[in-house]
């Protein structure tokens, strides 16, 4: 290539002024320009050509407009004609491979001009940088095709409907869904058509105008063949950038769902009823066989005082006692089942101590011929303690009774100790015996119903069960430890009552003599 500036000495008057001008022009002009030769040899480029192709000094020499294409046949074929005949030019979008692989976009545009050395015809070319465009329109075609992916693969059914109602675009799944093969197939391609009931359309199009959307409403959808099914319906308003209103949506079939749900209902109804049924049932049984239990007991109580002295007839006798205290512990049971699930929960003040103390007189009545020595511990009393009696009563009976049925009859004493202590507003009872113990295979399953960790003892295998769930009802705790021949602690944790705890707190501002400070 000859020197520019041993080239402008060389030409005068216009045709120098021409190459000044042009010289000046490719210096400033923020785009890239370069001229070439018929033949295709680059003549002239300026400094943004060279700087976006990453071409050198070396490179110019050697470069040529056939390496702006990839193949030859790509150059042959987009040139052949256009740029040979005067008038017209030739538009191309190219990507350029520079020397450190980075690939660049131009948009380039060929045309014929004169060259302004010799008057010559030559080729001018004129290249953009496009290459932020093509990769933006690149990655948006991408978005694209993975959006129309996801569109036409999910098991949804997406449309979009105009402000008039009318069907623009439905994926595979939606017109599956209406048993529909096309768009066309769907009447005015309205969306009203598809509702079992007519009557909803205006409430939901005045709802979608006003709120924008609609979200999870179950709607009762017709199909193609008339027949019907449920739908979950989600759509959202939306407003293009010239202003036009569409309405995007998704509809998922929730057929069996609902069917489901309803059967599940009408099941659970019935269940209901069947166990209303069998409370009322077990809870009157409950009531009507525990006063011939109880005459019993005191029968065979007057016949071991008339005729216990017969060794034989005793041993009978305390038999029959055995079986007649088991079924009054299966009647106990039932009651105190029916009464935990049917009664509501009281909230009144409890002694504590007396209600143990009033547990274990009763139970001395059915079980008094027995050896046991009994111990009641009260640490610290709460005078203001309020829960549902009724039910602590149940508790302590039934884990009492436990340790008065499981005790071990090869130690010379039976213990039986109750220890009260009220921490945290919450009551205390620790329950502890002597007896055969439980095996720690077994403590985690002893609150089961009818579970039995030992079978050679005469239990119901209800005691420990209804105590646990009496103590859930009462928002309490049941923690059980035991050891085999040692013996079984059972810790009961009770809260008090927000009614306890505000006496309680009134009680304790009296007695220090704190009171509220006085407004002024």
């Amino acid at each position: 290539m000859r020197n520019s500036k041993e080239l402008l000495k060389n030409r005068k008057g216009k045709e120098a002024n021409e190459f000044y001008i042009l010289n000046s022009f490719l210096k400033k002009v923020p785009m890239s320009v370069a001229f070439f030769s018929l033949e295709g040899d680059l003549l002239k480029s300026n400094t943004h050509f060279n700087n976006k192709l990453g071409l050198t000094k070396a490179d110019l020499n050697e470069f040529s407009i056939s390496k702006l294409f990839k193949k030859e046949s790509d150059l042959n074929n987009k040139l052949s004609d256009k740029v040979e005949i005067n008038g017209q030019y030739f538009n191309d979008e190219i990507e350029f491979e520079r020397k450190d692989k980075s690939t660049i976009w131009l948009k380039i545009s060929i045309f014929h001009e004169r060259y302004p050395f010799n008057r010559s015809k030559i080729l001018t070319l004129v290249a953009n940088d496009i290459t932020v465009t093509k990769k933006a329109l690149k990655r948006s075609n991408d978005a694209k095709s993975i959006l129309d992916s996801i569109y036409e693969n999910t098991y949804e059914g997406i449309y979009r409907k105009n402000d008039a109602r009318r069907i623009e675009y439905a994926n595979s799944s939606f017109l599956k869904l209406f048993g529909y093969k096309s768009l066309k197939e769907i009447p005015d391609r309205s969306f009203s058509s598809l509702y079992a009931d007519s009557s909803i359309v205006e409430e939901l199009d005045l709802r979608l105008i006003k709120t924008g959307s609609i979200r999870n409403e179950k709607i009762l959808f017709k199909k193609s063949t008339g027949e019907t099914f449920w739908g979950l319906k989600n759509a959202a308003k939306s407003i293009s950038p010239t202003g036009e209103i569409n309405y995007n949506g998704a509809i998922i079939d929730i057929d069996n769902e609902v069917k489901n749900d309803a059967l599940l209902k009408q099941k659970n109804d019935e269940l209901r009823v069947a166990k209303e049924q069998l409370d009322r049932l077990l809870y009157s049984a409950s009531h009507d066989l525990k006063s011939p239990i109880s005459g019993m007991l005191g029968l065979l109580n007057l016949m071991d005082m008339d005729y216990g002295n017969d060794h034989e007839i005793h041993e009978y006798l305390k038999l029959l006692r055995d079986c007649t205290r088991r079924l009054d512990g299966i009647v106990d049971g039932i009651s105190n089942y029916t009464l935990n699930t049917r009664e509501r929960l009281r909230d009144e003040a409890i002694d504590v101590v007396d209600l143990v103390d009033g547990v274990w007189e009763d139970l001395k009545q059915l079980y008094g011929s027995e050896p046991i020595s009994f111990s009641l511990k009260n640490i610290s009393n709460n005078p203001s303690f309020y829960s549902d009696s009724g039910r602590l009563k149940v508790v302590i009976k039934n884990i009492l009774s436990n340790s008065i049925i499981y005790r071990d009859e090869m130690k010379k004493e039976s213990c039986i100790g109750v220890e009260l202590d009220y921490q945290n507003d919450h009551q205390i009872i620790t329950i502890t015996d002597n007896g055969i113990g439980i095996a720690k295979s077994h403590v985690d399953q002893v609150c089961g119903m009818f579970y039995k960790a030992n079978n050679k003892v005469s239990g119901t295998g209800l005691g420990l069960y209804i105590a646990r769930e009496t103590i859930l009802k009462l928002n309490g705790s049941i923690y059980i430890t035991s050891e085999l021949q040692e013996g079984t602690k059972v810790v009961l944790s009770i809260p008090n009552s927000s009614k306890g705890k505000l006496i309680l707190k009134k009680r304790r501002f009296k007695i220090t003599g704190q009171h509220k400070p006085s407004l002024k």
